[in-house]
């Protein structure tokens, strides 16, 4: 198992931030740093550390941010830097940094909904479950999109 996988599917949210940590120490460059932050930070929620949970959300914000500069066409890492980006404790104090990180979130909403029309079935997928697949990200985004214009107004 990889150390992504392995991390995601640790019930144990100790070691699942010791996979974590482990991952970041040995893959300090690595493209999938924003899912391994992201589920530290999952794990931590799990132990009720609030503090731990916004700082490597954040951590997990930045590296998506990151990635998508190099590739924004990552449907996943699009998916979820919009719904972590506009949460009001994830946000960045300053007004340009909020407004900034505002409007990337809407970007990367706005494309992940036109990358839907191009989504395929997985596997034994049926037509109908990509539907509801495709259904499910739609409002995702159109709730992380409600976000953002309830943060500006």
């Amino acid at each position: 198992m990889n150390g992504l996988s392995a991390i995601q599917n640790e019930l144990d949210p100790d070691r699942q931030i010791q996979l974590a940590e482990d991952f970041q120490k040995k893959f300090p460059e690595s493209l999938l740093l924003g899912w391994i932050y992201f589920f530290e930070g999952n794990a931590y929620q799990q132990k009720n550390q609030a503090d731990k949970v916004t700082e490597y959300h954040k951590k997990a914000i930045e590296n998506f941010d990151k990635g998508l500069k190099a590739d924004g066409n990552n449907l996943s890492n699009l998916l979820i830097a919009a719904s972590l980006m506009p949460q009001p404790g994830y946000l960045p104090q300053g007004e340009m940094e909020k407004a900034k990180q505002l409007t990337d979130a809407e970007g990367y909403a706005t494309h992940a909904l036109e990358l839907l029309d191009q989504l395929q079935k997985q596997g034994t997928e049926t037509d109908d479950d990509l539907k509801k697949r495709k259904d499910d990200y739609q409002r995702k985004m159109h709730g992380s999109l409600a976000m953002i214009h309830l943060e500006r107004a």
